[in-house]
């Protein structure tokens, strides 16, 4: 017996050690990211690491209390500081919103990612039905995808359609009159974009529905960042209300998404609703928000959330807006 007992608390002592090793090599991994992070504005791999400012916020906090629960100071202390960096980035979505008295009517918009090689069409089908909105701006369609938001055509008798089997096909329906629309391919980025007027009950509102490409290397990277630039560019040349929707494959603690925010004098909607991150759908503990709904300042959002699984590796977002009065 008293062999047994002394092994006990020798086996409680190396797993303490060994849970000890462990968070300091989190704390060091998480450390090194949220270092590389800093390099995002000027090199595309390092601007991969900044996304997961939630995910490395909370396992530093993990390591944090465990190393100060052991007494590893320093080590506490440089956990301490990558989770307060990591939160920084978070915490502004987070702040109350500004109160605006509203008198008009509140309409509603989806943007869905809804994955070309998706087959569960009628999945996406009653998610619409269900949520009801009044614009859609649907990215990733090719033909097949096409042929499935035909069905909708009783709910939504106006719509853009642009079919294409690479993954940047595109589609915006709208319950309101579209009065004029183009497509284009912004500043070259070989993908299209679908720019409209849409005539709402006294109110015209322009919809920029868009889907870059993702930064993968250097090239894509730019192609991303150019056409950023340009939605930009033709945000800053309209006088009507703005709303743009899609997947910019550039997560909010991006640069080059804080530069178009600036630049053009779009909102992010989330702000005073949280992080709302909508991919990838699985495995959810990595999931980040880049599928966005961008609203000028004479736009207030009044409610926003990210749907249900439809099939694909994005989940839908939602976001509900009025007009502010004058």
């Amino acid at each position: 017996m008293g062999s047994t007992e002394a092994r006990q608390p020798s086996r409680r002592r190396a797993e303490i050690r060994g849970l000890i090793r462990i968070a300091n090599t989190v704390t060091g991994l998480a450390a090194m990211v949220t270092l590389i992070a800093w390099g995002a504005r000027w090199n595309s791999l390092c601007e991969l690491a900044i996304n997961w400012p939630v995910q490395l916020a909370v396992v530093a906090t993990l390591t944090c209390t465990i190393l100060t629960v052991s007494r590893r100071w320093k080590m506490a202390l440089l956990a301490g500081a990558v989770a307060g960096i990591n939160v920084t980035y978070v915490a502004p979505v987070f702040l109350p919103r500004e109160h605006v008295s509203l008198s008009g009517p509140s309409y509603r918009a989806v943007s869905a990612n809804i994955l070309t090689s998706n087959q569960e069409t009628q999945r996406f089908q009653d998610f619409v039905r269900s949520t009801n909105p009044d614009l859609v701006v649907v990215l990733e369609i090719n033909l097949r995808w096409a042929e499935a938001l035909l069905t909708l055509d009783k709910l939504y008798p106006y719509s853009i359609i642009e079919p294409r089997e690479d993954n940047f096909g595109i589609a915006l329906l709208s319950r309101h009159p579209i009065s004029s629309h183009r497509v284009e391919q912004l500043a070259d980025s070989r993908v299209p974009t679908i720019i409209a007027t849409i005539d709402l009950p006294g109110q015209s509102l322009n919809v920029i529905g868009t889907h870059p490409e993702p930064p993968i290397g250097p090239r894509r990277a730019a192609f991303r960042n150019a056409q950023l630039d340009a939605i930009a560019d033709v945000v800053s040349q309209t006088t009507r209300p703005v709303i743009v929707l899609g997947d910019l494959n550039a997560s909010p603690y991006s640069p080059q998404f804080q530069e178009l925010l600036q630049r053009s004098g779009l909102r992010d909607s989330r702000q005073g609703f949280g992080v709302l991150a909508s991919w990838p759908n699985r495995p959810w503990v990595l999931r980040i928000p880049i599928d966005h709904a961008l609203l000028s300042p004479d736009l207030t959002v009044t409610d926003r959330y990210v749907g249900p699984n439809i099939g694909s590796d994005h989940r839908p977002i939602v976001v509900d807006f009025a007009c502010v009065p004058n």
